[in-house]
């Protein structure tokens, strides 16, 4: 992930919010991004941490994690669900084995559906 950081596509652009929601009480990159998300209306927060998605869904913010963005990938067959989920469990990263059910029930049923 910090090498992908170093070098961002050019789609991705870098901002910071114009002012910071006071008493958040979260982490500094966590904070940045809710408001900033506060301050462009219809955005969508990609937010991992619980207390994080907490905070965002109290300032009526549309949220989804990491699980979220490669579901819908998976949708739209940009890849796959089952292949990316492997490459995370080789990481840090804490996957949860009810929410990982729950979306993989969603897929089968989508690609049986047709």
């Amino acid at each position: 992930m910090r090498k992908w950081l170093e070098d961002l596509p050019g789609w991705i652009r870098e901002c910071a919010p114009q002012s910071i929601l006071p008493d958040l009480n979260l982490d500094p990159g966590e904070t940045e991004a809710i408001s900033l998300a506060v301050e462009r209306t219809g955005s969508l927060l990609i937010i991992d941490e619980w207390k994080g998605r907490e905070a965002a869904f109290g300032q009526g913010l549309a949220i989804t994690g990491t699980l979220g963005i490669l579901e819908e990938a998976d949708r739209l067959r940009l890849l796959d669900f089952e292949a990316e989920l492997k490459k995370l469990e080789a990481t840090n990263f804490r996957l949860h084995g009810k929410r990982i059910a729950q979306i993989l029930e969603r897929i089968r049923s989508r690609k049986e559906d047709g």
